[in-house]
């Protein structure tokens, strides 16, 4: 049954296990049984009622109040408190409630929670656990306290009844509950001699119903008693019995309690690999359902594009990464044995992790180079429960590749200002490149090698498909800027970095440096090598023009590096034997769909943030906005700008302050207003006493900005790939501000407790995202640049009307220039002047005219702009039906 709670499988363990003691605890109280209440803290101290405060007192105990209150929160979260209580007295309290003659009614979140607590216990004591099951005689740990939780089974279920659905007012109580007797169980010995075959949930005929019930069971704990108690304290469970405490010395009991006290710790961490290893189980189930639908065509029901699903896998690999890492350190901390990763007897994660250790082995044998030899696998290989040989073989390659492509990058940047992004290269592949340099396969690395066989992309259509367009997007923005560059266009000194390093990125997703990179790899190979002239057997290296490919190759000559084809037969004989590199030098991108989809948010990203800094530079969109707004609402334009409108939809905030103005009176005032300017400025150039022929700079040093923002979920996406956040901060960010739409956190009480599950899910169905996508693809450098060329042309039209101004040089609009917003400025002015004149109403100015010659020729200049962009929709839509 699929978490339906907020928490990981071993959060909501703990949560589980604690709701149904606390039933015990509250129902055995309520029955007459003496034990502390959980509702009351201990310590408490009777507070005296303060007199009444007024005024300024009243104000300052409020603040203080809030105060304290705010850093109770903060501690709550922090620690929580303790409730003691021995698994003797549990069992006391079931026998309590099972006399009583009267039936006893479980909340239905509290059935479910016990159900799948015991769940989580017979899990962890199938993998971890067997030996204990058939030699353990004492009553503490975990396999007697699985027997605890079914033994109270047995004692309740003729005297218990659970309560199905929220009580209305006028239900009748026998129409509410069911007898806990539905799920049979018996309950073993307290030392069983085998592997118990109990299972308190059993193969359920309709898992989507149980899940939907299990799911409107957790709504319904939302509020309850039991679930604030089992939120607000934590259980410190005791496993002495009265008995023993009498008969022991002081000395013995304490030496017995650190024991034991070693061996819960002990058997804690194992359950909590446990149950991390679930949650890595169905964490890879459902990514590879998702990945699944990257298959289907955009506009398909179900579709996801490869950058979403990208981010959700990363996500997964992150949040299980942070839970292994807490073991590691738990582990480390608490005086243990070093944690052990291995997943080698797993059910589900053994084939790859056994695949792993042997491959690791390998690795490890040849050192870091490229070309280590793994042998093909043999009979006895496939007989030993490792994966296929296709399987394995693909293991290897990736291994080859990944462990290379850090190299490649490396060794790209070398030749550009800025480096490229350490985020651009996803994270399951770095890792995973990483193998044999630990000394141990750690469990996100099965997780990344589980997920990569399943995902990976078998079928060369669908890869070229999702990897073209990349390509061809990076191609078309490179030989933009070469344009610009011919053009003269400058950038702003505020912007070099991220243009340098978009370029460094853009020329790394064209060059496709790695099948060079592994071509020199090839030709070190010494002569004693059997291996070497491995270079022949292979495809030529990819060159953007036959320059770098001399470049290069003069370079390897000049070193005195040899190029020689060496012994062809002996290559053959040891091909037969080992898996050599993959023959495509584009494997990685064509293979490994995370590493291409985060290549591609990457330069996404960048290609943003660059043309957002270029825009604010110059802002003649922002003043553009206003303008086409204006004229198109009063009615002197007509056709579309797609282009205009999308980013006055997307940055409404920002250029129009949330609401686009519609009445005449309200334009030339609202780009006075989102530009900075106070009301009394704005009070004083809407004044019909002024001299109409006015110049108002742009911006004013105000709280307010102009400045086209990305959304917020964009900044957080950069600052990942900039790797300015921690990678678990990172995911938290986005949890909040997906949470500001949807109004459901996939986070727990516990600041660090971010369900895998539940987290991906969201993730997958957040609006946000989607619509962060499109975005990112727009270009804001081009639009600014025809919104540039505008205003140039309207300025030198107004100069052939009006000797008093002098337009600005077609020069100064190919660098960064607020002219846009002096000249929209004065167009809106002049209407907004004719519209309060006509207002008035005085005699002398009904004749005048709406608009005026400078205005005219703004209309005149815009309309055939527009017109201009109406043909070329018209001629393409004619080619499309050609």
């Amino acid at each position: 049954m699929a978490t339906v709670s907020v928490a990981g499988s071993y959060e909501q363990y703990k949560l589980d296990t604690s709701r149904f003691i606390f039933w015990l605890v509250v129902t055995a109280r309520d029955k007459e049984y003496e034990i502390d209440n959980p509702s009351v803290p201990q310590n408490m101290t009777t507070q005296q009622p303060s007199k009444r405060l007024k005024g300024k007192e009243r104000k300052q105990a409020k603040q203080a109040a809030a105060s304290k209150a705010i850093s109770s929160n903060a501690a709550s979260t922090a620690s929580k408190g303790k409730y003691s209580i021995s698994t003797e007295t549990i069992l006391k309290l079931a026998r309590h409630i099972a006399k009583k003659e009267r039936t006893s009614i479980m909340p239905k979140f509290v059935w479910y929670s016990y159900k799948r607590a015991v769940k989580t216990r017979q899990a962890y004591a199938d993998r971890y656990a067997q030996e204990e099951l058939s030699e353990r005689t004492s009553d503490n740990g975990h396999i007697y306290f699985l027997w605890l939780l079914k033994y109270c089974h047995e004692i309740l279920e003729k005297k218990v009844k659970v309560q199905s659905v929220a009580r209305p007012v006028t239900a009748n109580p026998p129409d509410l509950r069911y007898s806990i007797a539905i799920a049979p169980m018996s309950a073993p010995t307290p030392h069983p001699a085998s592997t118990s075959t109990l299972q308190v949930v059993g193969n359920d005929r309709d898992i989507v119903t149980e899940e939907a019930a299990a799911a409107e069971a957790e709504r319904e704990a939302i509020g309850h008693e039991l679930d604030e108690l089992a939120r607000n304290l934590e259980l410190d469970l005791e496993t002495e019995n009265e008995k023993e405490m009498e008969a022991k010395s002081k000395e013995e009991l304490e030496t017995k309690r650190k024991e034991e006290w070693k061996t819960r710790t002990k058997e804690e961490l194992a359950l909590r690999k446990s149950c991390l290893t679930d949650d890595m189980r169905v964490a890879v189930i459902q990514l590879e359902r998702d990945w699944e639908d990257t298959h289907k065509d955009f506009g398909v029901e179900d579709h996801l594009d490869e950058v979403r699903a990208m981010l959700m896998t990363e996500a997964a690999f992150g949040l299980i990464r942070h839970e292994e890492e807490a073991l590691v350190l738990a582990a480390y901390e608490k005086g243990l044995p070093a944690f052990d990763p291995s997943l080698n007897a797993d059910e589900f994660f053994g084939k790859t992790a056994r695949s792993l250790e042997k491959i690791e082995a390998e690795r490890r044998r040849f050192g870091p180079n490229y070309l280590f030899l793994a042998p093909h696998l043999g009979a006895h290989d496939v007989s030993a429960r490792l994966h296929s040989k296709e399987d394995y073989e693909f293991l290897v390659h990736y291994l080859h590749e990944s462990g290379l492509e850090h190299e490649v990058r490396t060794r790209h940047e070398k030749g550009f200002r800025m480096p490229l992004l350490k985020g651009a290269f996803d994270a399951p592949s770095r890792i995973y490149g990483s193998l044999g340099i630990w000394e141990k396969v750690s469990m996100v690395t099965t997780f990344a090698a589980e997920l990569a066989i399943r995902i990976r992309s078998k079928d060369k259509a669908h890869s070229l498909k999702q990897y073209t367009p990349i390509l061809t997007r990076a191609a078309k923005e490179e030989m933009q800027f070469a344009s610009w560059q011919n053009q003269g266009i400058n950038f702003h000194r505020n912007s070099w970095e991220v243009t340098e390093s978009a370029r460094t990125h853009r020329s790394f997703i064209i060059g496709r440096p790695f099948s060079r990179i592994r071509y020199v790899e090839m030709r070190l190979l010494k002569s004693t090598h059997p291996l070497y002239g491995l270079q022949y057997d292979y495809p030529k290296p990819t060159f953007r023009t036959t320059e770098a490919r001399d470049e290069l190759m003069e370079g390897l000559e000049n070193e005195g590096i040899e190029d020689n084809a060496g012994d062809t037969l002996m290559r053959q004989s040891y091909a037969a034997q080992y898996i050599l590199p993959p023959r495509d030098g584009d494997f990685l991108r064509m293979t490994i769909p995370t590493l291409r989809a985060k290549l591609s948010l990457t330069h996404l990203l960048l290609r943003e943030e660059m043309g957002l800094s270029f825009a604010n530079a110059s802002p003649q969109i922002f003043a553009l906005c206003h303008l086409y707004n204006c004229f198109l609402k009063r009615g002197l334009i007509n056709g579309g700008w797609p282009e205009i409108e999308l980013v006055m939809e997307w940055h409404v905030k920002e250029i129009f302050l949330k609401e686009v103005p519609v009445k005449s009176g309200d334009f030339f005032s609202r780009l006075l207003l989102a530009t900075g300017f106070s009301s009394k400025l704005i009070k004083e150039a809407r004044s019909l006493n002024k001299n109409p022929d006015r110049y108002l700079d742009f911006g004013k040093p105000t709280h307010k900005t102009s400045e086209l923002v990305p959304l917020p979920m964009t900044n957080i996406l950069r600052d990942y790939v900039h790797e300015r956040d921690k990678t678990l901060r990172t995911w938290h960010r986005m949890d909040e501000e997906m949470t500001k739409h949807s109004g459901r956190s996939s986070r727990g009480q516990d600041p660090d407790d971010l369900n895998i599950l539940s987290f991906i899910r969201d993730f997958r169905n957040s609006g946000q995202l989607f619509q962060l996508l499109s975005r990112l693809e727009f270009d804001y450098i081009s639009l600014t640049l025809q919104c540039n060329e505008l205003c140039h042309k309207i300025d030198v039209e107004h100069k052939k009307l009006s000797r008093n101004t002098e337009p600005h040089d077609e020069a100064d609009w190919k660098s960064p220039i607020d002219r846009g917003f002096s000249i929209v400025s004065t167009l809106l002015g002049d209407l907004d002047r004719a519209f309060l004149l006509k207002e008035r109403g005085r005699k002398q100015d009904k004749g005048i005219a709406e608009t005026t010659p400078i205005v005219d020729i703004a209309v005149r200049v815009l309309q055939e702009f527009l017109d201009g962009l109406n043909n070329l929709k018209t001629l393409s839509v004619g080619r499309g039906r050609d």
